[in-house]
Order: structure tokens, then C-alpha cells, then sequence
């Protein structure tokens, strides 16, 4: 019989550590069990079936090394952190007799300028109207861009929409949830859903919204016995009617699909390269410099204080107290002279 010892030192590299974020790590926060996965996949797409004890402490940092050529620092940090905890358990369970992520240091590119996350007033407007004219059901990606540049929401946020969400009456909608296209599943807003709100949207915008849906909900009556039919569509753990932005495809685009096509209108427009994440950032920094409360643009986001908005959108504040600075110089400096555009009123000191 084989011992127990021996069986474990055969076990491969991904198989690990799929059994161990599957037992010690699924219980937590849904998006850090999300994390895991993600990097099982990881291990898995470099390592393919290896054993664990066959991984040299100098592959992995070759490793690191190459995923962070193509990586922001952040997201090196957090491959390196995952790797640690794994072969840390591998060594608890005597599986491996070394700690092969001592000493490993990750890279990557540090993180994009907060400036060049979002677009500048003319390139904004320049995109908005793109996608007024252009976003269609067919067009999928770009309803997602425009329904975040209208509404601030989150990737997730957005594709985790489904129609009984919005009130048209209103012209509210209501943020409860986000989608997670690797577990394919709904999950709860940010911070275990406290960013959960109800935010307006532009009655201008409700007329578009509404024939996305016309024709989306035409397009499955239609097409409802192929899917019926359709083996992926029977173990399917939500009702694909009530999802707003599903495509032609039966599925809601990825947000590497979305930035994919961001990429492309950089060129076709000659805009600014940014992400889908970047639709946030423009429609908050849109509202910082119309002047609404910061109060009321933190509540907009889904922040849960100001000083979470503050540290995100740190720069624009700036920005404008120095045009304030400006304006005031200009402005109280001609009072000062004597050029006032406002007669003064002397004031009688009896």
C-alpha cells in the first residue's frame, strides 16, 4: 500500500492548489475567492499538470519575472502574495521539504498616471456622442461603455444589470449586485455590498435604453427554441431574459472584450487609450468639475466615505482649487484696484 506521504508528493502544482483554495478559502470574501481561482488558472496555463515537488524556486521567479512585463505592479503583488500562501500550505502538509517562494520578488509596470485614467471635456464629448449614435444591441460593448459613462457604475455593476433594476418612471436605477463572469454568478456590490444605491440617469438617455431592450427581448423570442436546445443554456444559474446588457451571443461581454474595443475607438477617434474603468472615472470627474457636492458624487459612486472619493479623485480637486485661485486673483484682485464690475456700497458708520 502506498503511504499517505507518498501519494501527496504526487500530487500536481494546480491540483493543490485548487484543493486548497476550494477548502480553506472559499468561505471568505466572494472576490478574493474569485482571486484564487484566477491565479489556479494561472498555475494551470504555466505549469500544466506538474508535480509540486518538481517546481524549482527559479521557475517561479522566471515566472514573475515574465508576467510582469505585461502587468501593473499591483497585480504582480497579488500573483506573488497567492503564490506565497499556496506553497506555504504545500510545506505545512509536508508536500515539499522547502519554501520555494522565499526570496521571490515580483514586478511590473507601476500603476497608470490618476490624469490619464479618464478623458479631457472634448474627448469625452467626442465618445458620447460616438456612442449615442452607434450603440445598438448589435453593438453590446458600446451600450456597456455609454451606461457607464452615464451612470459611474463599476464593470461588474454594469454587467450584472437585469431590466427589473431600472424604473423608467423615475429614470433610477437600482445598483444591488455585480456579475462575476468567472464564477458565473451574481455577487454582492463592493465592500459586501455597501455600495449598493439608486442613482438617476438622464431622461434623455431612457429612449435608447428602452429600444436596447425592444429589440433584445425580440431577439430571444426568436431564438428561444435554439436555446432551449442548447446544453450550455440548461446549466445556466440565472435567467438570461432579465439581463440587460446580454448580446446576440447569449452572453454579457467581458470587460477584456469592452476594453478590447476601447482600444480600437483610441484609434478611430483619436481619443484617449482607457479602459472600461475608465467610463467611471470620466463620469466622475465630469461631475467634480460641474460643481455637484462632494457629498452627493460619493454617494453617486458607491463610495462609502469622502475621503475614499477624496484619495481616488485627489487630483482634480487640486486642479480646480488652483483654477479657484485663478478666478479669485482675477476677480477680488479687481475689487481691490478699484475695477469692480459691482457698484460698492459705503456704509455709514453712525
Amino acid at each position: 500500500m502506498q503511504h499517505p506521504a507518498q501519494a501527496a508528493s504526487r500530487v500536481s502544482f494546480s491540483n493543490f492548489a485548487k484543493n486548497y483554495i476550494d477548502l480553506y478559502r472559499s468561505k471568505g470574501s466572494p472576490r478574493t475567492y474569485a482571486l484564487y481561482q484566477n491565479t489556479v488558472k494561472k498555475i494551470k496555463d504555466q505549469f500544466n499538470d506538474r508535480l509540486l515537488t518538481s517546481i524549482t524556486r527559479d521557475e517561479l521567479q522566471k515566472w514573475l519575472n515574465d508576467f510582469g512585463k505585461s502587468h501593473a505592479i499591483t497585480t504582480g503583488e497579488k500573483l506573488y502574495r497567492q503564490l506565497h500562501v499556496i506553497i506555504g500550505a504545500a510545506l505545512d502538509e509536508g508536500i515539499i521539504s522547502r519554501d520555494i517562494s522565499k526570496g521571490l520578488i515580483y514586478s511590473g509596470s507601476k500603476p497608470q498616471a490618476a490624469d490619464y485614467k479618464f478623458l479631457e471635456y472634448d474627448e469625452y464629448i467626442t465618445l458620447l456622442n460616438y456612442l449615442r449614435d452607434n450603440a445598438t444591441f448589435n453593438q453590446m460593448t458600446e451600450e456597456m461603455m455609454l451606461f457607464a459613462l452615464m451612470t459611474g457604475s463599476r464593470y461588474g455593476e454594469v454587467a450584472g444589470m437585469t431590466w427589473d433594476d431600472i424604473n423608467f418612471k423615475t429614470a433610477t436605477i437600482n445598483i444591488n449586485k455585480q456579475w462575476n463572469p468567472r464564477l458565473h454568478k451574481f455577487m454582492l456590490t463592493k465592500n459586501h455590498g455597501k455600495s449598493d444605491r439608486i442613482v438617476s440617469i438622464p431622461d434623455q438617455y431612457l429612449p435608447q435604453l428602452k429600444e436596447m431592450k425592444r429589440v433584445q427581448q425580440l431577439y430571444l423570442k426568436n431564438t428561444e427554441h435554439q436555446r432551449r436546445h442548447d446544453w450550455e443554456w440548461k446549466t445556466t444559474t440565472y435567467h438570461e431574459e432579465d439581463m440587460m446588457f446580454l448580446s446576440f451571443t447569449f452572453k454579457v461581454p467581458q470587460n477584456d472584450s469592452v476594453n478590447r474595443r476601447l482600444d480600437e475607438l483610441h484609434y478611430q477617434l483619436g481619443i484617449k487609450r482607457i479602459g472600461m474603468h475608465g467610463m467611471r472615472h470620466t463620469h466622475a470627474t465630469r461631475l467634480i468639475y460641474a460643481g455637484y457636492s462632494d457629498w452627493y458624487i460619493a454617494k453617486r459612486l458607491g463610495h462609502n466615505s469622502l475621503k475614499e472619493l477624496h484619495r481616488t479623485y485627489g487630483h482634480v480637486f487640486e486642479q480646480m482649487q488652483a483654477e479657484a485661485d485663478t478666478k479669485l486673483r482675477a476677480s477680488i484682485g479687481q475689487d481691490y484696484l478699484g475695477k469692480a464690475s459691482h457698484k460698492i456700497v459705503k456704509i455709514d458708520p453712525k
